[in-house]
């Protein structure tokens, strides 16, 4: 700036000392909002594999109180003894125990989870009236089949009565 002689005011001829600012993001900003999406993906990803454990679990617990449910029917419906083994890596055979000699009519996989069971040899036999039994036994017994993946577990229920359940 400038100061005229004669009145004493100030003008401006040379160029602004200020650059006008550019539209966009400065890298100090966009590196803030870098860290802010890592740490809510730090947050998000535990607990989103935790669900989809559970999710698994609960999915090869449903499964199988169907093929348990199916079995059970098929034993009331066709009067012969139908067992059910599920394998501790989730594989499932069904057969029918006709004349001491099983034939197998259906199996598969649960997924991949564990299961156990409080079943002698995680085998459950269906007699024609639809009561559930240790695999060879003809004395009704209730039991459960645990599925389990990382910390989730989920459960298969046979009362006594014959009802199978998920809790």
């Amino acid at each position: 700036m400038r100061r005229h002689k004669a009145c004493g005011t100030y003008s401006r001829k040379e160029a602004p000392l200020s650059v006008p600012r550019r539209a966009g993001f400065t890298m100090v900003e966009l590196l803030v909002v870098i860290v802010v999406l890592g740490v809510l993906a730090a947050i998000v990803v535990p607990a989103a594999s935790v669900v989809h454990a559970q999710a698994s679990a609960s999915s090869a617990a449903g499964d199988l109180a169907v093929v348990l449910r199916w079995a059970q029917a098929r034993a009331q419906v066709r009067a012969v003894h139908v067992r059910v083994t599920v394998a501790a890596d989730g594989s499932y055979s069904v057969s029918d125990q006709t004349g001491g000699e099983g034939c197998v009519c259906r199996q598969g996989s649960l997924g991949a989870c564990a299961c156990s069971s409080n079943y002698p040899g995680s085998a459950v036999e269906f007699s024609p009236a639809g009561w559930p039994a240790a695999a060879g036994s003809s004395v009704p017994r209730a039991g459960s089949f645990v599925f389990t993946r990382g910390k989730a577990t989920s459960r298969v229920v046979l009362q006594l009565t014959g009802c199978v359940r998920c809790p």
